[in-house]
């Protein structure tokens, strides 16, 4: 999946590097808080680090093809880009995966997700690639996902899987 596949005027995409496993993380736990928040802190890192880890091994024997992406938006106090979030995709040959999308707690709620799903329905619109992905039932993003049209599948091991077709229309 090419960066320029997936981007608009409110954000753009780069493959994440070396420098950014600290946000990487960061943003791993910012989406888990009800997981992590009530947690000690010593016991909160050690999980969050074990849990992180877990999930990186498990996305390379799941999808050892998918690409790891830091959400870029333009900065209007005058810096030229400011994170914003994490993407983790793994394109197939029907379909593309979204394992992971998280986004700054302090840049939640600004169109940011909803730009980002968009543009990769978009994309799947273009290639005739089904969407899919999965959620915690407790994810206030659901509401997101309901409201782009995103279907929810039903619950495995914790998970909600769902699903956008490229039949479907665009939800504005």
């Amino acid at each position: 999946m090419g960066e320029a596949l997936i981007e608009s005027s409110s954000f753009r995409l780069r493959a994440a590097g070396p420098g950014d496993e600290a946000f990487l993380y960061e943003m791993f736990v910012a989406s888990r808080e009800r997981e992590f928040g009530p947690l000690p802190a010593e016991m909160r890192d050690t999980i969050a680090r074990e849990q992180f880890a877990i999930l990186q091994n498990g996305v390379k024997t799941d999808h050892p093809d998918a690409q790891q992406f830091v959400v870029i938006a333009p900065n209007t106090s005058g810096d030229a880009e400011i994170r914003v979030g994490m993407l983790l995709l793994a394109e197939h040959p029907d379909a593309l995966w979204v394992i992971d999308l998280a986004l700054d707690p302090a840049h939640r709620n600004r169109g940011f997700g909803s730009a980002i799903l968009r543009s990769l329905m978009e994309s799947c619109r273009r290639s005739g690639k089904i969407m899919k992905g999965s959620v915690t039932p407790y994810n206030p993003a659901r509401r997101l996902y309901a409201r782009l049209g995103i279907r929810e599948l039903g619950a495995d091991r914790g998970y909600i899987a769902l699903e956008w077709r490229p039949e479907q229309p665009l939800e504005r």
